[in-house]
């Protein structure tokens, strides 16, 4: 599911900031890090459709 996930931002067009909600294993899986319950990563999709984790936000 990774690589279709990839495969989707590769051809998304909006020039808008995306929202994805899903699971720790599939957002490590994609980033490399690590989501606690409720954390909100922040990442940067490149021109070179690299996917670069720019910060994260944990819940209170």
């Amino acid at each position: 599911r990774t690589r279709q996930l990839r495969e989707w931002l590769a051809n998304e067009t909006s020039n808008l900031p995306l929202l994805l909600v899903t699971h720790q294993v599939n957002i490590s899986a994609l980033t490399g890090q690590f989501a606690s319950s409720g954390e909100i990563i922040v990442v940067e999709l490149t021109k070179e459709n690299e996917i670069i984790v720019k910060g994260s936000f944990a819940p209170r």
